[in-house]
């Protein structure tokens, strides 16, 4: 509706991203989603399914998709 061409993400491996004592350390931000580092950035990353629905619904409605991987 509001005109735009595409959807661009940014795909990021969030076990490749950072080292497991990274993800394991607490995380204790009022605005945590989870009691780790780790819980936290899964809770923000879209799941590989979720990148398929994303990618579907683009193209039902008619725009590009692309995700720019972030990792190796």
């Amino acid at each position: 509706d509001c005109g735009a061409d595409c959807a661009k993400f940014q795909k990021s491996e969030i076990e490749h991203r950072f080292t497991k004592q990274a993800l394991e350390r607490p995380y204790t931000s009022p605005h945590a989603w989870g009691p780790t580092y780790g819980a936290h950035k899964h809770h923000l990353e879209f799941s590989h399914q979720q990148y398929k629905e994303l990618q579907q619904f683009a193209n039902d409605i008619g725009i590009f998709f692309t995700a720019s991987g972030m990792d190796e």
